[in-house]
């Protein structure tokens, strides 16, 4: 009765082999790679009415599973902490990680690494820059607040 069970359910429901590459994006199911492979198919024997639907249904599943995929995705860095969430944001958008040392890679270019000479020009700029204006009186005035309207 197990041998019969068994070869009766390897029959109705047969193990397949998936190869999954490195280079798949993170959306790309078993599914989507069947449809891209019947459209190939279908372009190699020259059927080019099959290689279109199956071309529509290929770009049709891209962006359904794409936008499910990251829908998923921000559902779940919502719910985890905040530095992981930016940190996978960024990721996931492609912004680059910023400079380490901003100020030392600009100091080298300008002064040939001399921090303080960098330091001094900075200070220089704002000095030049608050010149124009005009300085703040030094003496406050208190304003003294209203009083409150009252019906009797």
């Amino acid at each position: 009765m197990l041998l019969t069970f068994l070869l009766l359910y390897t029959f109705i429901l047969p193990l397949r082999n998936v190869k999954r590459h490195s280079t798949n994006k993170p959306w790309v199911t078993d599914q989507f790679r069947r449809l891209i492979r019947c459209r190939q198919n279908a372009l190699k024997n020259g059927q080019t009415d099959r290689c279109k639907l199956y071309g529509n249904n290929v770009q049709r599943a891209t962006k359904q599973l794409r936008r499910k995929f990251y829908a998923r995705e921000i559902h779940n860095l919502r719910n985890s902490d905040q530095r992981e969430w930016w940190r996978s944001v960024k990721q996931i958008t492609g912004l680059s990680r910023s400079s380490t040392k901003p100020l030392q890679s600009l100091g080298n270019q300008l002064h040939d690494g001399d921090m303080h000479e960098l330091a001094s020009s900075v200070n220089l700029f704002f000095q030049q820059v608050a010149a124009d204006l005009q300085p703040l009186e030094t003496t406050l005035h208190r304003v003294r607040p209203t009083p409150f309207l009252t019906s009797s």
